[in-house]
């Protein structure tokens, strides 16, 4: 009996994948994505767009992010779900979704879904990404940093990796640097980040060791100067990554002190 059910199967399945691809599919997306939060003497805006209705105009229909915010010890402060129309976007500022007693560090989430279940129409994305840009700025808006988001949660480890910046970086014009780490896995890591001249790959300045927790984040300072690099090129490095992808941002402050930001 079982076998006659396993061939009636086997004989049925080119059946049911040639049906399955004339038929719409539903929106699928991979995990939430994640890129940090800066609060303090920062603000933090992040665009969330509806970008399925603009590749499927004819079917298109409304989405909903969800979206979180958690704090630098990992602690979740919010969850949110959010509905945007088709061809819309919503620009989120945490603190008017999230009170205003929000910490100076942590990290933002946002995962897309379809509004409906029945919502069809979206079989040709494929599995998408929930893509957004984080804007990064001081309170008086003087300094703006426009950065793409970092990683997925629970993305493949890269606790083992050794990783470099490949942006170069001039001494002679930047005084101080901030790195913001994020950690959107399950488990604490281990990281050091340091920087290195151009000019001398081999050799290690101003190592910064420490332990992201779960869902966290951490933030690492250098005056340049102090770390004896007043002149010249030089880049970032790292010793273990939360994920693969969870490269530092980096941001970069000038004489008159203001900044830019990158993912390094």
């Amino acid at each position: 009996m079982r076998s006659v059910l396993s061939s009636t199967r086997a004989a049925l399945r080119p059946l049911r994948d040639r049906i399955r691809q004339h038929l719409p599919g539903r929106l699928r997306a991979v995990a939430p994505v994640v890129q940090a939060y800066l609060g303090g003497e920062y603000e933090s805006r992040y665009t969330l767009v509806n970008f399925p209705s603009l590749y499927a105009p004819r079917m298109a229909k409304p989405c909903r992010y969800e979206i979180a915010l958690h704090a630098a010890d990992g602690t979740r402060l919010g969850r949110r779900v959010l509905r945007i129309p088709a061809f819309g976007s919503a620009e989120i500022r945490p603190a008017e979704l999230f009170g205003p007693d929000l910490p100076p560090l942590g990290m933002f989430s946002a995962r897309i879904r379809p509004a409906n279940a029945l919502s069809l129409g979206y079989k040709h994305l494929g599995l998408v990404t929930s893509h957004f840009y984080a804007l990064f700025s001081d309170r008086a808006h003087r300094s703006l940093a426009l950065v793409h988001p970092q990683t997925l949660v629970n993305a493949p480890s890269g606790e083992n990796q050794r990783w470099q910046s490949g942006f170069l970086l001039d001494a002679g014009r930047i005084r101080r640097l901030i790195a913001i780490q994020i950690n959107p896995t399950a488990r604490a890591v281990r990281t050091s980040l340091y920087l290195v001249r151009a000019t001398a790959p081999d050799e290690i300045l101003a190592r910064r060791d420490g332990e992201i927790v779960p869902m966290g984040a951490r933030r690492v300072e250098w005056n340049l100067p102090e770390a004896g690099l007043g002149e010249g090129m030089f880049f970032v490095a790292a010793e273990g990554l939360p994920t693969n992808n969870a490269k530092p941002i980096l941001l970069t402050y000038f004489a008159d002190g203001s900044f830019t930001g990158m993912h390094a």
